[in-house]
């Protein structure tokens, strides 16, 4: 994801972790949509099927 290699090439150490970590939050919570019943339907209407962010490593946090 050219974000946050951007983000990490400017000298941020710990900005692309986070962003990594809000960004796979929500492609997960919008995955779940269909499946589970806490999860607001209006996430439904994405259709959100896969996560681009999982094969992104987490950064540790320092």
């Amino acid at each position: 994801m050219t974000g946050l290699r951007k983000l990490h090439e400017a000298g941020k150490v710990r900005e692309p972790g986070k962003v990594r970590s809000y960004a796979h939050a929500a492609f997960r919570t919008a995955m779940l949509a269909a499946t589970d019943p806490e999860v607001p339907v209006k996430f439904e209407a994405f259709h959100v099927t896969a996560n681009p962010l999982a094969t992104i490593r987490a950064t540790a946090a320092r």
